[in-house]
C-alpha cells in the first residue's frame, strides 16, 4: 500500500513526500488501524490541495466509526492555511473580523476576540468581512454560537476564538471559492483541532455495556462524515451552499418552529438531510447528462430545491 499511495508534491516551495507510513508515524501517533481507502483519501486531498500537514496547514483527524468498526480520517485545513493562501491571492485586499456580543441589551460587533464578561458582555456569535479587488462591498459572513458551540474542549476555554475561526473560514471560502470550496476548518465540523491518540480513538472493549448514551448517539459522527462528503459533492456540482443551510433551517426545526442547531439533530434528522443531498446530487447528474446529450429536459418544481 505504501508505494502505491505515496505522493510527492510541492507546497509553499517545499517538497512534500506523503505516504501511509509517514502519516501513521508522524501525524497519527503510530495508529496502524486506518483502512486503505481512508489513508488514500487523506493523502490525495493533501496532494491535490497542496497542503503540508507538517507545517500546520491541515489537521488529519481520526475518529472511530462504530457503524463500520473502523477508523475514519477527516482532512480539515487550519485557519492559518486559509489566511496564508488568501494573502497570496493578488485580489485579496485585507480582512476584518471579530465577535458579536450583547451588552446592556444592545447587540455589538467588536473587532478581535475579547469578550469582557465582568462588564456584562455576552458572546453570541462571530463575524468576518473579506475585501477583494474589484468588489464594491466586502464578502461578509456572520455565525452564531448556538449553531456551532460544541460545549467541550476549546469551545469551553476559548469560545470567542473558536467562533471567530468559523466566521473567518466561511468568509474566506465565500470570497475565494476556487481556493477553498469543499474544505472545512475543524471548528465548522465539530472536530478537535489536534489528532487524537490511538487510545482515545479505539473504542472500549465493552463499549456497548458501559455507554450510557442511546445507541443512535454513537452513529451520528459517522453519519455527519457521510453528510459532509455528500455536501461537498453537491456543491462541486453547482448546488448553492447557503441554499442547503436554508433548507435545513426550514425543514429541521424545534417544536416552536425555530431552526434546530445541527449539533442537536437526531439520527432520523441527519438521515433526512443525507437523503435530500442524495436526491440533489442525482438531480444535478440528470441535468448534466441532459446537457451533454443536447436534450431539453425539464425538472419538476420539487427537483433541486436547494
Amino acid at each position: 500500500m505504501t508505494e502505491a499511495l505515496t505522493r510527492v508534491y510541492e507546497a509553499d516551495g517545499q517538497e512534500i513526500r506523503l505516504s501511509p507510513a509517514t502519516i501513521t508515524r508522524y501525524v497519527l501517533g503510530g495508529n496502524q488501524q486506518v483502512p486503505e481507502p481512508e489513508m488514500a483519501k487523506a493523502i490525495m486531498t493533501c496532494a491535490a490541495r497542496k497542503l503540508n500537514p507538517f507545517a500546520g496547514d491541515v489537521h488529519i483527524l481520526p475518529h472511530w466509526d462504530s457503524a463500520s468498526g473502523t477508523t475514519k480520517l477527516s482532512v480539515c485545513p487550519s485557519i492559518d492555511f486559509y489566511q496564508r493562501r488568501a494573502m497570496a491571492n493578488p485580489r485579496f485586499r485585507g480582512m476584518k473580523d471579530g465577535v458579536t456580543v450583547i451588552a446592556n441589551g444592545v447587540m455589538l460587533k467588536k473587532q478581535g476576540c475579547a469578550v469582557y464578561e465582568d462588564l456584562g458582555e455576552k458572546l453570541i456569535g462571530g463575524w468576518a468581512a473579506v475585501y477583494i479587488d474589484g468588489y464594491v462591498d466586502p464578502v461578509c459572513c456572520e455565525v452564531s454560537m448556538a449553531e456551532y458551540d460544541q460545549h467541550r474542549a476549546l469551545w469551553k476555554s476559548k469560545p470567542a476564538t473558536m467562533i471567530n475561526k468559523v466566521a473567518k473560514s466561511q468568509a474566506l471560502r465565500k470570497a475565494f471559492p476556487d481556493e477553498f470550496t469543499g474544505l472545512y476548518e475543524p471548528s465548522e465540523m465539530g472536530l478537535e483541532e489536534t489528532s487524537t491518540s490511538v487510545t482515545t480513538m479505539e473504542p472500549p472493549m465493552e463499549c456497548e455495556a458501559t455507554y450510557e448514551e442511546p445507541v443512535e448517539e454513537d452513529k451520528r459522527p459517522a453519519m455527519w462524515a457521510e453528510v459532509a462528503d455528500l455536501k461537498k459533492a453537491a456543491i462541486s456540482m453547482g448546488t448553492n451552499e447557503q441554499a442547503i443551510r436554508d433548507w435545513m433551517d426550514a425543514t429541521i426545526t424545534n417544536p416552536d418552529g425555530t431552526p434546530k442547531a445541527p449539533r442537536d439533530y437526531a439520527v432520523e434528522e441527519i438521515c433526512l438531510l443525507r437523503d435530500k443531498l442524495h436526491e440533489n446530487i442525482a438531480d444535478q447528474a440528470e441535468l448534466e447528462a441532459s446537457a451533454a446529450s443536447g436534450a431539453q429536459g425539464e425538472l419538476s418544481e420539487y427537483d433541486i430545491d436547494f
